[in-house]
């Protein structure tokens, strides 16, 4: 179990999944008004990744995957959205510098999305069932197109061992292990969103190491999804 548990950790940590996981973040960030939005937006978003992950297992998406021309769309897609992640974290870093000068939040030209953005006056959010409805069709989308890494691998081999020693009864328990942790990132992310107000106040006090993890953050990942997709494109 504990082995299921550290491959689904290592496996939510490449840089296709990560960056699921920023993508995410600007959706809850965005869309999410209210703590009943972001909570069940987090849980349908969670459930929908978590089936798409499944059924991907046993085959069910094998036709979208073997289709070369999905292939090579799915790759340029995440090397733009990689492009796109530098560019944030650069003017993320630009923000940094000016609150560094300057020593006030009130500088800041670049908010993160909706969450520590100044309210809106007049804004009153979106319907609940259409944040849902999208969170629902994005986690699909988002899903999707990350399985162009294969992040099953690891699971694969355990399952076929397990198998192997005639252990198959614990094939659900070792699946629901390696996928709580492939989804930690996921419901990190819903735990802060819910529990807005305190983060809010630690993003006040700290706003300028805030806005240098981020930019770290977006970049990091960024490059790391870039030279991964240009990589598998050499290939």
């Amino acid at each position: 179990m504990w082995v299921a548990f550290l491959m689904g950790l290592s496996d939510c940590l490449n840089p296709v999944w990560l960056a699921t996981s920023l993508l995410f973040l600007f959706y809850i960030s965005v869309v999410c008004h209210t703590k009943s939005q972001m909570a069940s937006s987090g849980f349908v978003y969670i459930v929908v990744m978590l089936s798409v992950n499944f059924f991907s297992l046993i085959g069910v998406y094998d036709p979208i995957y073997q289709n070369d021309q999905f292939s090579q769309t799915a790759k340029y897609v995440e090397l733009i959205l990689g492009l796109v992640f530098i560019l944030i974290g650069i003017l993320h870093f630009i923000d940094w510098r000016r609150f560094y000068h300057r020593k006030g939040s009130e500088s800041f030209k670049w908010w993160i999305p909706g969450y520590w953005n100044p309210p809106k006056d007049g804004h009153r959010g979106y319907h609940s069932g259409l944040v849902v409805f999208l969170s629902s069709v994005l986690a699909w989308t988002f899903s999707i197109f990350a399985g162009i890494w294969t992040q099953n691998y690891y699971l694969f081999v355990l399952l076929y061992k397990l198998a192997e020693n005639g252990k198959m009864i614990l094939y659900g328990p070792v699946y629901l292990a390696y996928s709580a942790s492939l989804m930690l990132p996921f419901l990190l992310i819903c735990l802060i969103f819910v529990f807005r107000a305190r983060w809010q106040e630690i993003f006040n006090r700290h706003s300028g190491v805030f806005k240098a993890f981020f930019s770290i953050l977006f970049l990091s990942i960024g490059l790391g999804l870039s030279f991964f997709i240009l990589e598998i494109i050499k290939l």
